[in-house]
């Protein structure tokens, strides 16, 4: 599985300083999927597990990947709930430090809504007609709200220090293909990235 297979072993090496230029004061948004991935693979460890990041890094976790992370509590797999209560109650922790940040960041509202502009725009660029249902394969609000987070971040401070990269921990596509394209000369941001949860992490540390 990947960065979740090898998640507590990356973090105690320090290895998420080798992703491609996070920089010296890094921060990392946490979306739904990975943190189920974490409790299929960790079960009632996840919390240490995510612990052990969060005392490096700030880990950010938006309103909508709470109320999500919520109703997956809610849900029972042959092993027990798919999100425990623990890690439910760390997650609403993270959330209520989020906040915090996000105070402690200020960038004025006009900028905001340019960011929600962008990825809106940046997202029908990058999911065209599925010709065959005559439908757009639509990103969802929650993942919008993810990424204007990103966009917010990579622009403001933590600690007075300007944040020197907002990096997705994701293993959805929607969220990766539409930062891609708001990396591309037509958006221009920077500062952005998406670490895929998936796949052959060893490659993605070589980059």
């Amino acid at each position: 599985m990947g960065l979740i297979k090898d998640f507590d072993w990356i973090v105690r090496k320090g290895f998420l300083r080798r992703f491609d230029k996070l920089g010296n004061n890094p921060v990392f948004i946490v979306d739904t999927g990975t943190i189920i991935d974490l409790s299929k693979t960790y079960n009632n460890y996840t919390p240490a597990i995510i612990e052990i990041i969060e005392r490096e890094y700030p880990l950010i976790i938006t309103r909508g990947v709470l109320k999500e992370v919520e109703k997956h509590s809610m849900c029972r797999l042959n092993h027990g709930r798919e999100i425990s209560f623990l890690t439910l109650k760390l997650i609403r922790e993270l959330q209520e430090k989020t906040e915090d940040i996000l105070k402690e960041a200020e960038i004025d509202s006009l900028n905001i809504d340019s960011f929600k502009y962008a990825v809106y725009w940046a997202a029908k660029d990058s999911f065209r007609d599925d010709y065959r249902k005559k439908v757009k394969d639509e990103i969802s609000d929650i993942d919008k709200e993810i990424i204007v987070t990103a966009l917010f971040l990579s622009r403001s401070k933590y600690k007075g220090v300007p944040i020197s990269s907002a990096n997705i921990l994701s293993p959805d596509s929607h969220i990766k293909k539409t930062v891609e394209t708001l990396k591309s000369p037509k958006f221009g941001y920077t500062g952005i990235k998406v670490i895929p949860t998936r796949g052959d992490i060893r490659s993605y540390l070589r980059k």
